[in-house]
């Protein structure tokens, strides 16, 4: 049985790692491709669409979901409202495969802004874990764009940047 429970963590460990690589690798590919000149409206729409939608992480998926529509007294370890197997991570977003390592990820995972890396959360530690998310995305994108305005396009995404309450130009 101690064999068998090493083998299960070792597998949930693999798991998780080329999870993770594989959403680095997604986001990554997602940023060089978004790094093709581009007008200004573009960008913002980039900005508006990819980095500031929350969406299921499952490659071909991408189904959109609204925070407003989670039920903050059940646990971050989430599904997606198209597929019911696509399980994933809450915080970060993370594909995870099954509930069991979902639930599993949500309780250890980084993002976790609970006290304890509770399963739940409330709604204002979600809305401020994908601020500082979202934030991170924006100021990625915007530093690894080349020969971007970035004040024109901070400009363009003032409305939707002030409404998801990040700032970018004060961080």
């Amino acid at each position: 049985p101690e064999t068998f429970e090493r083998f299960q963590k070792m597998q949930k460990d693999a798991f998780e790692m080329e999870a993770e690589l594989e959403f680095k690798k997604r986001e990554k590919a997602a940023v060089e491709a978004a790094l093709k000149d581009k007008t200004v409206t573009e960008h913002r729409k980039y900005i508006e669409d990819q980095l500031l939608t929350l969406r299921c992480p499952v490659d071909g998926c991408g189904q959109v979901f609204i925070a407003d529509n989670i039920d903050f007294q059940q646990c971050l370890a989430l599904k997606c409202s198209r597929n019911d197997n696509h399980k994933f991570c809450g915080w970060c977003l993370m594909n995870c495969g099954t509930s069991k390592v979902a639930h599993e990820h949500v309780q250890g995972c980084e993002l976790n802004e609970t006290e304890d890396n509770d399963l739940w959360a409330t709604r204002p530690l979600f809305d401020r874990c994908h601020q500082k998310r979202w934030l991170r995305l924006v100021q990625n994108y915007l530093d690894e764009t080349k020969g971007i305005d970035k004040k024109a396009v901070i400009d363009a995404c003032a409305p939707v940047l002030q409404a998801h309450g990040i700032d970018v130009e004060a961080s």
